[in-house]
This record gives structure tokens, C-alpha cells and sequence, in this order.
């Protein structure tokens, strides 16, 4: 194994729509069903699903936001490839959408009186919250 492949890992991001992300990176950060996920070279082989959140790689110095809700993600000490149901560059996310989105969701909260539609709107909120921090670390950290 050679120094660049040691400190990089490739990643690839798709959708079925388009491929966002196809290149090395020094590590990713991956919003899975058991909570963050953060994968460095020569991680332990996993498949896991993918939560809707915030993913974050490193890719020369530098960090890179995406929305990501729901897929599937697979990880083997060289490669990590996500299967995202949707994504979003958290650079192309309206702020000022995803805090009304959040506002909305948290009406429907309020409104809910069914389990059922409490946690269709739980689950909605969820979504609108990430979306508004994605929105929110792309600028806030994309500028450094």
C-alpha cells in the first residue's frame, strides 16, 4: 500500500437522478441508522442505512456538506459508496426554505393529534432540521 493511499479514501455519492461525488478524500462523515459514522482509510468493512442528515467530507483541506436522506452506504478499507435515495450539495440549499420548511413542520407538530400523523410530522421536522443545518455549516464552514 502506497502514503496516498493511506491517508484517502475513494468516495462515491449517488442518487438514482445524478452522481454527486466521485473522488478521494482524506475522510466522510455519514448520518447512519446507528448515528454518525465517520470513515477514515482502511475502515472495517460495513453496509448500513443511511438516516436523513448531514454528510461532511474532506477532500484537500477543505469541507464539503450535503444533505443526504435515506439509502444505503457500503464501506470497505479503500472505497465508500452511497446510495442516496435524495442529495443535496449543501452549498445549493435555500436557508431561508429550510427554516420556513421548519416552521411548517413544526405546525403540523403542533396540529397532530394522531400518533400516526405525530409521527409523520416528527419525521418531517427531522428532514426540515437537517436540511437547515446543511444549509447552515456550508456557509458558516465552507468559507474557512
Amino acid at each position: 500500500m502506497n502514503e496516498n493511499t493511506r491517508k484517502h479514501i475513494t468516495l462515491s455519492i449517488v442518487t438514482a437522478q445524478d452522481s454527486l461525488f466521485l473522488g478521494t478524500v482524506e475522510r466522510v462523515v455519514l448520518p447512519a441508522e446507528g448515528g454518525e459514522m465517520c470513515v477514515l482509510p482502511g475502515h472495517t468493512p460495513v453496509l448500513a442505512r443511511l438516516m436523513p442528515g448531514e454528510a461532511r467530507y474532506l477532500t484537500d483541506g477543505a469541507w464539503q456538506y450535503l444533505y443526504l436522506e435515506g439509502g444505503y452506504l457500503e464501506v470497505q478499507p479503500t472505497q465508500v459508496t452511497v446510495l442516496a435515495d435524495t442529495a443535496l450539495r449543501g452549498k445549493d440549499i435555500d436557508a431561508r426554505a429550510a427554516e420556513e420548511a421548519v416552521k411548517h413542520a413544526r405546525s403540523l407538530d403542533e396540529r397532530a393529534r394522531l400518533p400516526y400523523d405525530k409521527q409523520l410530522a416528527h419525521a418531517e421536522l427531522i428532514r426540515a432540521l437537517a436540511l437547515l443545518q446543511v444549509a447552515r455549516d456550508a456557509r458558516r464552514l465552507g468559507r474557512r
